[in-house]
Parts: C-alpha cells; structure tokens; sequence
C-alpha cells in the first residue's frame, strides 16, 4: 500500500495555510552539516512521533520561499544520508521520507514523519551545540538530553508534561478500545455457537447491538440481509435517533456517540454496495434526524451545547462526503441526490438546501476549520475528514483497496494516486451542481474541493455533461440545456477558491469546463 506521499501537490496544500501547525513546521533553511541545524531537526521529528507531520525547508513563517536553502543542502536530505545523522540521537527505527521540490525557482525540501506506534520516541543521546553569546564568550547549548520525550506543543517542539499524556496516547487507547470491542465480539459468538436446537439464527434480533467493533458489525449486517432477517435492522433504526439524542451532551470527546453515528454511515455503505437503496434511504434519514438534535432556533445550535453541536456537525457532513463518495464510485445517483439535499434548518425567506453548506458555514463561522496560527482555513478540510472516515470505515470501501497509513492527520496524509481521495473530490464537486440547481435564496454551495488538484473532480463534471441518465437523476427539474451552465458556475466558483487558496492559478485541464 501507499505511504503519505511528499508530491508538489501535498507541498502545495502546506504552503496554502500560510502558517505553521502542529502537524507542520516550515524552516527557512537546514544544513544538516552544521550541528545546531542538525539538532534542531532531529527535535522536530522527534516531536512529531506522536501524530506524523510534515517539515517544509525553505520557506519563512508565511511559507513564503526563501533563497536560503541551496541545492547543495537539499541533496543531505536523501533518506540514505538523513537517517543516520538522526539515528546519531533517536532511536530506530525512525520511519519518514524526503523530496526536493522547486518553488517560484527557489529549493524547498519536504519531509513527512510517519508517527511511532507507541504515539513517542525516547532521545538516546545527548544533542548539544557551541554558540557565542552577546559579550563575545563561548557556550554550550544543550538541545536534548537522553531520555527526554518531545511533542508537538501549538507550532513548537517542546519536552513533554504530564498534561500531554492523554493527548498522546489517544490513539493507542482506540486501538486498545477497538481490540476489546473485537473480544467481546468474539466472546458473544462464541455463545452463540455454543447454544442448542439452532437458535443461532433467531440470535440477532435478540442479541444485535451497534457496540460491537466496526467489522463485526460489518459482517452482521451482510448476513442479515443475506438471509432476508431485517427485524433487527428495523429496531436498529428505530433506536438510533433515540440513543444519539441521549449520548449528545455537552461533554467532549464523545466516543460511544462516533461510534452510533459510524456504525449508521456504515449501514448506508454496505447498502450501496449490494443494491439495497431502501436500507440507504434509511440510513439517511436516521443522520438526518439526528443532524438535527443540535439544531437550536433557525439553524443555530441549541444553546446547552455550543460549539459542540457545531463540531457534531461537522463530523456528520464528513461521514456524509464519504458516503457520496460510495455512491459515486457506484453511479448510485438517485441517492447521491437525497443524500444531497437533506436541509437542516429553516430561516425567515431563506433555507439551507444542504447539511452540507450549513455544517460548512457554521463550522466556519465558528472558527473550527482554522489551522494553529488562527489565520487561515485548512484548505479542503471536509475533503481530508472525508477521507479519514473512509479509512476507518471498510464498509466504505469495499471496491477499493485503502492506503493504510492514513491517521490523526488526514489533510498530510494523503497519495497522490488514491481513487477513494478522487471519488470523495467527485461527489463534492457533484453535489455542489445538485445544491446549485435546487435554486434557493443565497449561496447554496462551496468547493471544497478546490483545495485540491482540479484533476481528482474533474471526471465527475465531465461525466455530468456527457451522460443523460445521470443528469435525470441527479437534476430531475433542470432542462438539459441548462446543465452545462450550472456545471460551469460550480467550476467558475472552484476556479476563484483554489486561486484563493493557492495564491497561483487553479484550472480544470478540460476546455469544456472553462
């Protein structure tokens, strides 16, 4: 499987923040042949273990080039010449990769950092440099000491606190979660085998719960609709819009609530793939009426929760992305459009045709979607959380093979070739022409996927223009005359946001979208 690759379009996305994060860190320059440069780095990727990040080298802190970095310092960058200066002060095995790209003309250097198992890495060797203070004396500059652990604190690399230990270690407490949730799964089976006069098949309607782990729960589904025994899925849905309506709380995280709302985004998944757009439409409507538990008066959240309804949301039109991007891959087009159109709130003379403009424009306004320097958006931030709900999820997926390094941090991790990345760009691109021509006061669309590369949505577009079935299905009250204009409208708006974002030109490759 693919790794999170360091192609010029994954450099491009990093450049668009204009501002360190987390996950990235820019340096005007680094020679690896100078010990202070040398250091320094290694504490960035030491940092970096817990969640992965990128290094960009060469830039300011605006991600402005420089022409500090020379082609001579960028060749040290060779992952066969990296590591060991690394290896020198962190332990292997240190797993991360290097390209050199040119920007504007000048040399840039990026580095992704794939992040340890254990969410940390422990320094093994002292790290100091020689520097000269003000009145001319030598000193020495410890940079790290042995054992010492650092992380990602806001956009530095600092020595980590006890207050991090949560932080870090989430992931492998999921792990650990999803583990048991997988034993227990196998305990209650084996139960069941062990039961008498084949009451194993009467089982689920007793014994079906949605706390299961995510493949369990997956095969479960299958074998009900295999064998036609749907009163289990008929008190699944039953249920859910109840359960969610008690697990939304104000309290954060709220795992068992991610969990409902996966295991329902799974069941719309697993519906698509085998033909069965009545368990689809199901599925819908139960994210839809729990999309609107938060809902406060004309579309503003329910004032106990804030902007925890806000982040609900948002994790909802994620998972709704992600499932366009099935029905994409599946032509399932009659349930791209509901899936579409769902609309969450109503407000004097104006409407949101789509959850999905207002958990954009309420996330927005929130300032959720802004990166660390709490300047400027994460470019195609619903794509990339799309994407990481694919991952998580096979039901999702079940026609394409997944890149598994996928993680915390969706929008670094991706491959320049990854047709579940395009498809979820296609349905995004798809659903902005179907919100578009539903014709409602206001703007009824924005393309986040125009902070990536116009090629991954543009076949959608070009499908759209070309194939009649689609248009009637997708935009049953548009004359076909018209489709060509309101697909052109969605590419204009995608052409002036990614020119936005990248602050360089953003164009579809095919004339008949310009």
């Amino acid at each position: 499987m693919a790794a999170p690759d360091v192609s010029e379009e994954t450099l491009q996305l990093l450049l668009q923040q204009r501002g360190e994060a987390e996950h990235v860190d820019y340096k005007s320059v680094c020679d690896l042949n100078d010990l202070h440069d040398l250091l320094e780095i290694a504490k960035d990727v030491a940092a970096m273990q817990a969640f992965g990040g990128h290094i960009v080298i060469g830039v300011d802190d605006n991600a402005a080039p420089t022409d500090e970095m020379t082609p001579k310092m960028a060749r040290l960058f060779d992952e066969a010449t990296l590591r060991p200066k690394l290896a020198a002060y962190l332990p292997e095995p240190l797993r991360l990769i290097s390209a050199t790209h040119e920007v504007e003309g000048r040399t840039v250097v990026l580095v992704y950092v794939h992040p340890h198992p254990d969410g940390f890495l422990i320094v093994q060797k002292l790290g100091q440099h020689q520097t000269v203070d003000d009145k001319g004396k030598s000193r020495v500059v410890p940079v790290m000491r042995p054992g010492d652990v650092f992380i990602r604190r806001g956009t530095s690399s600092e020595r980590w606190r006890h207050s991090d230990l949560e932080r870090v270690l989430a992931p492998r407490d999921q792990r650990i979660r999803e583990e048991a949730r997988s034993e227990f799964a196998a305990t209650i089976a084996a139960m069941e085998k062990a039961r008498q006069g084949g009451q194993l098949a009467s089982a689920p309607a007793l014994a079906f719960t949605w706390q299961v782990d995510a493949e369990t729960f997956d095969s479960t589904i299958v074998e009900l609709i295999r064998n036609g025994d749907e009163i289990p899925l008929n008190l699944f849905f039953r249920r859910v819009v109840g359960e969610a309506r008690t697990l939304l709380t104000p309290e954060v995280p709220n795992d068992a609530l991610e969990t409902l709302l996966d295991r329902i985004t799974q069941v719309a998944g697993l519906a698509v793939a085998v033909d069965r757009p009545d368990l689809a439409s199901r599925s819908i409507a139960s994210l839809s009426s729990i999309y609107r538990l938060g809902l406060g008066t004309y579309g503003d959240p329910q004032p106990d929760l804030g902007v925890v309804a806000i982040k609900f949301w948002w994790s909802i039109i994620a998972r709704v992305e992600a499932l366009g991007a099935v029905m994409v891959r599946y032509e399932a087009w009659d349930q791209l459009r509901e899936l579409t159109l769902q609309t969450p709130a109503a407000k004097e003379g104006y409407y949101y045709v789509s959850w999905i403009r207002h958990g954009l424009t309420a996330a927005a306004n929130a300032g959720i979607l802004h990166g660390a320097s709490n300047q400027t958006l994460r470019p195609a931030a619903l794509i990339h959380d799309a994407r990481a709900v694919v991952h998580r999820l096979a039901a999702l997926r079940m026609d394409q093979p997944d890149d598994s390094s996928y993680g915390a941090a969706p929008e670094i991790q991706h491959t320049q070739r990854d047709p579940l990345l395009d498809s979820i760009c296609q349905y995004d691109a798809l659903a902005c022409v179907v919100s578009h021509a539903a014709k409602s006061n206001g703007s009824q669309f924005y393309p986040s996927f125009a902070g990536l590369f116009s090629t991954r949505a543009q076949p959608s577009l070009l499908q759209l223009l070309d194939d009649n079935q689609m248009q009637n299905h997708l935009l049953p009250d548009t004359p076909p005359q018209e489709v060509e204009s309101l697909v052109k409208t969605v590419a204009k708006a995608a052409a002036q946001e990614g020119w936005t974002l990248r602050n360089a030109p953003w164009y579809f490759t095919d004339g008949r979208l310009t």
